[in-house]
């Protein structure tokens, strides 16, 4: 529960910084979209299992194509298949600051990458890739590089949160267990 309700606050945040920063259809404008709730996404599932990591980034996708993009699966497929790729990047990176940091940098690449490889073959865009690289992904990927910084903080302190509330809850049962054997 304490994950969804992180994800909610960094799409939340991502809605607030893209009202500050609004796109453009204009085909030679600089965009720039944050991916906080994206990289928040991805730093908490890749610690979990392959079947709780695939249901929860389908759910999350889905739930910013309902919500946020007013698409159909199109985040939801993309995010799984992300889930699936993290399922493979996990077993080499480590839990370092600077390896989450390139993580979500690279998972960024990657969603962006084939949400327009999907909208270039639907037909939906008819941009070329190099002009997606200079419009829309340099911009995306420096613009996020700061946010992602602040995803990864955000991250450790939520897990170490979660661990004090948990060794707490420990704490307190080994107490009422210790207590009950002494009563004996």
């Amino acid at each position: 529960m304490t994950n969804w309700l992180f994800f909610g606050l960094c799409t939340l945040a991502d809605i607030a910084i893209s009202a500050l920063f609004p796109g453009s259809f204009l085909m030679n404008d600089l965009i720039f979209l944050p991916s906080v709730g994206f990289c928040s996404l991805v730093l908490v599932i890749r610690e979990a299992e392959l079947l709780d990591r695939c249901l929860t980034a389908f759910l999350y996708g889905l739930l910013v194509d309902l919500f946020v993009t007013d698409t159909f699966l199109q985040h939801a497929l993309v995010y799984l298949i992300i889930a699936l790729l993290l399922q493979l990047w996990s077993r080499h990176m480590g839990d370092s600051m600077l390896e989450s940091i390139i993580l979500c940098i690279a998972t960024i690449f990657v969603k962006d990458l084939l949400i327009f490889l999907y909208m270039r073959v639907s037909g939906v865009s008819e941009m070329q890739f190099a002009a997606w690289i200079v419009n829309y992904e340099f911009l995306s990927i420096i613009g996020n590089g700061v946010l992602v910084f602040a995803v990864v903080m955000l991250v450790r302190i939520k897990n170490d949160y979660q661990r004090m509330k948990a060794l707490k809850i420990r704490q307190e049962e080994k107490i009422r267990w210790y207590s009950l054997r002494s009563k004996k």
